[in-house]
Order: structure tokens, then C-alpha cells, then sequence
């Protein structure tokens, strides 16, 4: 069963950016938002090869841009199969994925379009939970605030397009990694953590004793070394 990890957070706000110390060699970025990577030299690191016939080479390339939920979920087949040098996926943004897919139907009348679109994203979260033990998928979040059933602002995951998602579960149930990201403002720069535990107003969570503190340095890597210490702890 392969590591989840969700990361939630605003534009800007070092989602993207955590990648940089990863290995390039053992990674793979699906690129949902269409983007490229926040930090010089990404794209030495990261490439889409082709094959003679214009398409993706998948055997050789370790960065993909897509938004089709069907096409995600054929790259996690493949890296999983066939692709076992790789160790991590990133895929940024999910809250994109659904927002392009809902766009792609936009015109369409009735309910099943929302139907076959919870669809997609449960297929993808569904099959990442059962990946590669050796696998690490980390899924990034854009937010937004909606009220509990105590009329409390919360900061969640955004899932766009309709209720349907939201209203039979949210994306942090599946998960038992859920980080925010947090920006404080130093001497002369910004600087990028993660938090690891839940504040009162937002849904964050990790198992206890996972982080060494509330607050981390916005790394992917740092990350996948917590988890991996946790788990292999002996006492």
C-alpha cells in the first residue's frame, strides 16, 4: 500500500515549490495545473520526451501536464507496472483536475456529469491507496473556508464543481496525512513551512509523534524521511 500525503494550501503558498530536493530520477510530477516548477533549473530536472510519432514517451519522461481524470489515473497504472524506479508522485493540483474536467462539460445539462466526474476523482484516490508499497503519492489542494455545523469557519480542500463530492465525504477522510502550508514573513523574505497538526479552523492532521514539530520546512523529502522513521520505529 503506497504512502498518501494531501497538501493544502493558496496559490503561492510553496505546494509547488516542496519538490526541489527531491531526486529527479525516483519522481514523477503529473502536472494538473499546467505549470511549470517554482525554482531555477526545474526544467534540466523535469521532461516530457516524445516518441517519433509525437506522443508522450511515459518509459522516459517524469513530468506530464493533464487535467483528464482518466488519463491520471492510466499515468499511476503505468509508473506503478512498469515504472518501478519511481519512488514519489506529485500531482499538482487536484483541485484543478476537477476543475477542468467540470469545464470540459460544462454545457451539459442534468446530474450525470457531476456523477461521472466524483467518478474520476474517487477512481484516482481509490487506486492510489493501493499502489506500490514503496510509492509515496503526494496530492496538492487548493482552499477554501466553509462553516462546520457549528457555524465555525473552517479551512478545507477545495473540491470545485458541485456538491456531490463534499456532501458523501471531503478528501481529508481518505487521507491520514493532510498538511497545510504556512508563509511567515522573515527579515527580508518569506519563509515556507508546512503545519502538521489541526489548529481548530482547518483540517490538518498526522499521526502523533510523525513531526518532530508543528511547524516543518516545506519539503517533500523531509517528509517522506518522517514517514518512513515512523514507521520503521523500534522501541
Amino acid at each position: 500500500m503506497a504512502e498518501r500525503v494531501l497538501i493544502c494550501g493558496k496559490s503561492g503558498t510553496g505546494k509547488s515549490r516542496a519538490i526541489k530536493n527531491l531526486d529527479p530520477t525516483t519522481t514523477f510530477m503529473i502536472a494538473g495545473d499546467g505549470k511549470g516548477l517554482p525554482f531555477r533549473g526545474w526544467k534540466s530536472q523535469y521532461k516530457t520526451n516524445y516518441l517519433a510519432n509525437g506522443r508522450v514517451d511515459i518509459a522516459t519522461s517524469n513530468y506530464y501536464k493533464t487535467r483528464d481524470p482518466k488519463l491520471l489515473l492510466m499515468l499511476l497504472k503505468k509508473i506503478n507496472d512498469e515504472r518501478h524506479e519511481i519512488k514519489t508522485v506529485i500531482i499538482d493540483t487536484l483541485t484543478m483536475v476537477v476543475f477542468g474536467e467540470f469545464i470540459k462539460t460544462i454545457e451539459e445539462r442534468g446530474f450525470d456529469k457531476f456523477n461521472s466526474l466524483a467518478k474520476g476523482v474517487w477512481d484516482i484516490l481509490d487506486y492510489s491507496g493501493n499502489m506500490r508499497d514503496d510509492l509515496t503519492i503526494f496530492f496538492t489542494s487548493h482552499v477554501e473556508t466553509n462553516a462546520d455545523e457549528n457555524g465555525v469557519q473552517i479551512l478545507q480542500a477545495k473540491v470545485p464543481a458541485g456538491k456531490i463530492l463534499k456532501d458523501k465525504t471531503s478528501l481529508e477522510e481518505l487521507f491520514d496525512i493532510v498538511l497545510y502550508t504556512d508563509v511567515v514573513m522573515g527579515a527580508d523574505k518569506p519563509e515556507y513551512y508546512f503545519t502538521t497538526q489541526n489548529n481548530g479552523k482547518n483540517t490538518c492532521k498526522s499521526p502523533e509523534e510523525m513531526f518532530e514539530s508543528y511547524r516543518i520546512d516545506n519539503d517533500y523529502q523531509l517528509i517522506i524521511d518522517s514517514i518512513v522513521a515512523y514507521n520503521n520505529y523500534e522501541a
